[in-house]
């Protein structure tokens, strides 16, 4: 058995759907090593690498698929209180709002109180138009990828 870890290997945050799926792919793997140390109950995980220490956040795309995901030293109870934010989502989310284009106008968003400029052939913004359109639900802004709020 090795005494290696593969937190060094796979410390990037995930950016896009392509990273999580890559991720996803390599679950085994980097789960070698990590303990279990609490979990929410919307299925966030958080887990502890038994040689180097790391934490990590465990979560699901619109998939299903679970994917592992570096995290700054915390403990249980503080995690529990606030998880860190959902890289999994956010990743999903940027790829899917980034297929609909450009947010171009002229004409701004049709959402009242948001200023951001409507995507080509909608009346809203990216954010907006998952919304309404796609049946995306944002419970809070913390899974909306920063270059998304408004």
């Amino acid at each position: 058995m090795s005494h290696d870890c593969a937190c060094p290997r796979y410390s990037s945050d995930l950016q896009t759907a392509e990273d999580v799926l890559n991720r996803y792919r390599v679950g085994l793997t980097i789960a070698a090593t990590l303990g279990p140390i609490a979990e929410t109950d919307g299925g966030l995980k958080l887990l502890q690498c038994r040689i180097c220490g790391q934490f990590w956040q465990e979560s699901a795309d619109h998939c299903h698929r679970r994917a592992l995901y570096q995290i700054p030293p915390t403990t249980p109870d503080n995690w529990r209180e606030r998880p860190f934010p959902d890289q999994v989502k956010i990743a999903s989310l940027r790829s899917m709002l980034r297929e609909l284009g450009d947010e171009q106008g002229p004409e701004q968003c049709r959402e009242p109180g948001c200023t951001r400029l409507r995507v080509r052939l909608s009346l809203f913004c990216a954010k907006h138009h998952y919304v309404r359109n796609l049946g995306g639900v944002l419970h809070n802004d913390d899974n909306m990828p920063d270059e998304f709020h408004s």
